[in-house]
């Protein structure tokens, strides 16, 4: 049976406001991005998105509200980005430096946001707590496709932390890029790419005796 006519208007009022929300979420990204937490108050944000004040109200309580649900549109949409890149559409003959090499990617791409997503949600205990309220529960999955993503750490003692190491090393790579020769960040990235898999091959040549 086809939908009804007034079935089709909650459908088309519905997609109308998740597309709003997500307008709204973007432009606070960008915000953040281009001027900081400080600097993303609901004024720049309204006219980011080129919507009204009452689209911001209609969705969000206050600025702590908006801000926290971007942070955590944020990582899943970064967590999907890499999940489909490094899983669903990952090619049977990546190797460990290929798939640095793209968690290297993504996170130069998003390292402007991020980095200010970091120092907001460090400095701000309302704002990560309203963020971490937003994942709660979530955890025990995501680490989970994190090892998906790095199936070669499975024979280490700790992937996740394996994975969080790798984490810190890029995002301090991606910082360094500023100011550095991309030239000397791609000669440390393989260097550090190499020292991985030599973490990994110990592991595996040793049955067991190595641990990390």
């Amino acid at each position: 049976m086809p939908p009804s006519g007034t079935e089709n208007l909650r459908r088309r009022q519905e997609d109308r406001r998740a597309a709003t929300r997500v307008a709204l979420l973007e432009a606070t990204l960008q915000c953040l991005g281009e001027k900081g937490y400080a600097g993303a108050s609901i004024g720049e944000v309204v006219k980011a998105s080129g919507l009204s004040r009452g689209a911001v109200d209609h969705h969000f309580r206050n600025k702590l509200d908006l801000v926290a649900e971007a942070v955590a549109y944020f990582y899943e949409q970064r967590f999907e980005r890499l999940e489909r890149r490094l899983i669903t559409e990952a090619k049977a003959d990546l190797t460990l430096s290929d798939r640095l090499r793209i968690f290297r990617e993504d996170v130069d791409a998003w390292s402007p946001i991020g980095f200010e997503i970091m120092v907001a949600t460090r400095t701000d205990p309302a704002l990560r707590a309203a963020y971490e309220a937003r994942v709660e529960g979530r955890r025990v999955e995501m680490v989970a496709t994190w090892e998906r993503m790095f199936p070669e750490f499975a024979v280490l003692t700790s992937p996740e932390r394996m994975i969080g190491v790798v984490g810190a090393f890029l995002r301090g790579l991606s910082m360094e890029e500023r100011g550095d020769p991309l030239e000397r960040a791609d000669a440390l990235f393989e260097l550090f790419a190499g020292m991985i898999e030599n973490v990994v091959q110990q592991k595996n040549s040793k049955g067991g005796e190595f641990n990390s």
